[in-house]
């Protein structure tokens, strides 16, 4: 749903959903990972936390089902009971005083999913939302379907992982652009196996820590003849790789 609003001065706008849900507790998405809070107000703490902070979704679930609410860019939310809310606009008046001010546009979605978050794929989803596919029409030239498709890395898993790339790059201390950093980040609390196949010519692979210095990453392997990369993850482990080209 995208909207277009003009607000008025020191005004918060939310945006409220009532949904047929019954659970204690909401998940809200945040860097590298998620946190559950209560959704309810039964303490003066969390009478206080009227709002909290989320990146790209929330979700209410009970076994079985359950519903997100995804966004592109607001990260103020909410549930009390079965209620979840998004905070849109607050137009204050400091420290600018025009914000929030004019037409605003925005975007969000609710999602009807089976199982928890993990099960209904909400994350996936929400990437989605945030970055969505750009499509590109054909050549007058040419019809039927586009089939040609490459990636430098596919990321396999196994177990109760979800395998996040939040890096892909050249190394800062490789001016020849010879070696690669792909950094994978475990974001459903589970743990499992990752996979990198590379679809480069990689030699070797080693473990690197966030500066880019070697480091000893327990369980890592490479197949330099398939080249295959293999790496254990654990709850929301960030792991840093760096391969170098031949």
């Amino acid at each position: 749903m995208t909207r277009a609003i003009r607000p008025g001065s020191r005004r918060l706008l939310r945006a409220l959903f009532p949904v047929d849900v019954r659970s204690r507790r909401a998940t809200y998405d945040i860097a590298f990972g998620h946190l559950d809070r209560a959704a309810h107000r039964n303490s003066p703490q969390e009478q206080a936390m009227f709002e909290v902070c989320a990146h790209r979704w929330m979700d209410l679930s009970e076994p079985g089902f359950g519903v997100a609410l995804l966004n592109d860019g607001k990260y103020g939310h909410s549930c009390d009971g079965n209620v979840m809310g998004i905070s849109l606009l607050r137009s204050p008046k400091f420290p600018d005083p025009d914000a929030d001010m004019g037409v605003q546009e925005f975007t969000y979605s609710l999602m009807v999913h089976d199982g928890d978050w993990r099960a209904g794929g909400v994350d996936l989803q929400a990437q989605a939302l945030n970055a969505p596919l750009i499509g590109s029409p054909l050549p007058p030239d040419r019809t039927g379907q586009v089939r040609q498709r490459w990636a430098p890395v596919t990321i396999g898993r196994s177990g109760a992982i979800g395998v996040a790339v939040a890096a892909l790059k050249c190394a800062e201390d490789a001016g020849d652009g010879r070696r690669l950093i792909c950094r994978l980040v475990e974001t459903h609390g589970g743990r499992g196996q990752a996979t990198v196949e590379w679809h480069l010519p990689v030699g070797a692979v080693e473990g690197v820590d966030l500066l880019e210095r070697a480091m000893d990453v327990e369980g890592l392997s490479h197949d330099v003849t398939a080249r295959c990369s293999t790496v254990p993850l654990g709850a929301f482990q960030i792991v840093t790789l760096a391969a170098t080209l031949v």
